[in-house]
């Protein structure tokens, strides 16, 4: 069934009347699905799965979270459900018209993303979710690295003689 058949007749324009098909979507996808992955189970552009993904994210019971996929395992800023979800800024009334990481000033049409009611613009938060992966493979890298040598070294010890 096409997502806009959950619109109201003769009414197409996105808003939050699309939460309700996002939610029963994410029940069937154990609550994580990224815009990508949205967008081919809603039969959308990936445009549009990122415009229900900017709305979806700011409503309760909703969070843009860097986790994993449920669909196709990619670690990446992914829609998910979140019981009891604690309120956002807008409804705590601390409105902060600043990107948390570049303190550029966030615009109304830009995309923003709340992560622990911190605010950031859609390419701020996936600069530092792609710095955090880097940082995680370098370690990993290293630990690999140190584990040859110790490998290496283990075999190149002479037996000793029975």
């Amino acid at each position: 069934m096409p997502i806009w058949a959950f619109a109201d007749r003769g009414r197409r324009a996105l808003g939050d009347w699309i939460a309700e098909p996002v939610s029963l979507l994410l029940a069937r996808h154990e609550g994580r699905l990224c815009s990508t992955c949205l967008a081919l189970a809603l039969s959308v552009s990936l445009t549009e799965a990122r415009q229900i993904v900017d709305i979806v994210a700011n409503l309760p019971g909703f969070r843009l979270l860097p986790v994993t996929c449920e669909t196709c395992g990619r670690s990446t800023m992914t829609l998910c459900t979140v019981p009891n979800a604690p309120p956002t800024m807008f409804e705590v009334g601390v409105a902060s018209g600043k990107c948390t990481h570049c303190s550029q000033p966030l615009g109304d049409g830009a995309s923003v993303i709340t992560i622990d009611n911190d605010r950031f613009h859609r390419a701020c938060s996936q600069l530092l979710t792609a710095r955090d992966r880097i940082r995680s493979g370098r370690a990993l890298s290293r630990q690999s690295r140190e584990q040859l040598e110790r490998a290496r070294a283990t075999l190149d010890r002479p037996q000793p003689e029975e």
